[in-house]
């Protein structure tokens, strides 16, 4: 039965392909909304420790703590405006500031209505904040090091339960919350989570495959001698270059972890990939995990793919296969 597992892979390697420019600009307005809620919140609490002297310590703290969990956003969200905007940042950034200065002014701010702010700066300390604000914070706070998104606890759990592509599998998933879900055009693709809230070019699938084989039944030492062998490095497509592979195990089932690169032309467009697929076999149906990173230029794929691979990891190892239990 190899070999009919070799041909149900072969035609599952799908590299997504990014409209990048149509990206950059959903880019810039997440990066400017999430840059007048900063200022807006600084300028809110310089009002009120002026209007209310005695509650300076408390302001003092809710900064404090904010900065602990969003201090690298606020600086990398202004820099990479910055880098967009160029000469026009600082007169973008004094009419900001002049805007929100202006509808402040005109508010009355009671003592009460004070303390309540401030708490509730505490509370966004926590990540309550809204959407997409939160995830353009979560974006660029953990943007050296993404996996630190996920470890402190900013993730969400998918599951496929009722999903039309998933075959039956109930299979759940920890993601991280500043990446956006998405349906995908093409069949088998259950949902396909692409980073920076749908802007970025890093992209996790999850794959569902039925594996037709005449009512044979694949067994344990089936599917533990496909992963043991070279099976998992034959299955890549002729175009692709493979890097690794390896037997793992996926929520106590038999499955591999392969690595590899890609090139894929689209019209005058050459993407370049570099990708981690993690699979496993069960109930004769193809679960693949499939986690990429691309490029349009002649950025430093490895690079990027060391910074996001502990990231992939500890997603594949969030796996749950609710229907083996």
């Amino acid at each position: 039965m190899k070999k009919t597992l070799l041909f149900i892979i072969l035609i599952y390697y799908i590299i997504p392909v990014f409209c990048f420019a149509q990206n950059q600009n959903r880019e810039y307005q997440d990066l400017g909304q999430a840059f007048g809620y900063l200022n807006g919140q600084e300028i809110t609490l310089a009002k009120i420790e002026k209007e209310f002297p005695s509650l300076g310590n408390d302001i003092k703290l809710a900064k404090i703590e904010f900065g602990l969990s969003f201090g690298n956003a606020e600086k990398n969200i202004e820099n990479n405006l910055k880098d967009l905007l160029g000469d026009q940042f600082e007169e973008y950034k004094s009419n900001l500031l002049e805007q929100t200065e202006n509808m402040l002014s005109s508010q009355e701010i009671t003592e009460e209505l004070a303390i309540d702010f401030i708490n509730k700066v505490k509370r966004r300390s926590d990540g309550e904040i809204e959407s997409p604000v939160l995830e353009t914070l979560l974006i660029y706070q953990y943007s050296d090091f993404p996996v630190s998104e996920f470890n402190d606890g900013y993730a969400i759990t998918y599951s496929t339960q009722n999903h039309q592509k998933s075959k039956g599998l109930d299979i759940r998933i920890k993601i991280p919350e500043s990446w956006k879900n998405e349906e995908a055009d093409r069949p088998n693709i259950v949902q396909k989570f692409i980073s920076k809230n749908g802007t970025g070019k890093e992209i996790i699938q999850i794959i569902v495959k039925e594996i037709p084989t005449n009512d044979y039944q694949f067994t344990k030492s089936d599917i533990d001698e496909f992963y043991s062998g070279e099976m998992m490095k034959e299955m890549l497509p002729d175009e692709s270059k493979f890097i690794e592979a390896k037997k793992i195990v996926l929520d106590n089932n038999s499955g591999g972890q392969i690595i590899f690169e890609q090139n894929i032309q689209r019209l005058d467009i050459l993407v370049k990939t570099k990708a981690v697929e993690y699979s496993t076999i069960i109930d004769n149906k193809m679960i693949l995990l499939q986690c990429t990173v691309s490029s349009v230029d002649d950025e430093n794929l490895d690079s990027r793919f060391e910074k996001y691979f502990p990231l992939f990891k500890q997603v594949a190892n969030s796996l749950v296969f609710m229907n083996q239990y």
